[in-house]
């Protein structure tokens, strides 16, 4: 592997990401890797019907079971977190989720769906000024 500029998504989530969620106090039990938001639209075309892309997302933090409370967005170290602002909040929409992250490994963005967006990082419900990124 090359510089962590130069690393995929994947390699991001594996190295940065998840080790700052467990060291925040994320049990892998309330962490949900590619997380299907939806199916995908069905695609007509002439004489045949095909799906559509799904939307999943990165991460869904859980506070037990089935209870989401967050979505995590992750990029490429080399690009800006901020360019996954939308998406992560488009997702936790979708979840009708108030919060999402957005972070490239580096840097975090704490996303509330209703308005605000700052960077910080992502809090574990259980530990009081517990950081997870």
């Amino acid at each position: 592997m090359g510089s962590s500029s130069a690393i995929s998504e994947q390699e991001t989530c594996r190295t940065f990401v998840m080790p700052r969620l467990n060291a925040a106090g994320w049990d892998k039990r309330q962490i949900r890797e590619q997380y299907r938001i939806t199916n995908g639209k069905i695609i007509a075309s002439v004489r045949r019907y095909r799906p559509g892309n799904p939307l999943v997302a990165d991460y869904v933090l859980e506070y037990r079971d089935d209870v989401p409370l967050a979505v995590v967005e992750a990029r490429r170290t080399k690009i800006d977190a901020a360019a996954s602002i939308e998406q992560a909040k488009r997702y936790a929409q979708r979840l009708e989720l108030s919060v999402a992250y957005a972070t490239n490994g580096h840097e975090i963005w704490e996303i509330e769906t209703g308005g605000a967006i700052r960077r910080r990082p992502i809090s574990h419900p259980g530990r009081t000024g517990g950081a997870v990124l």
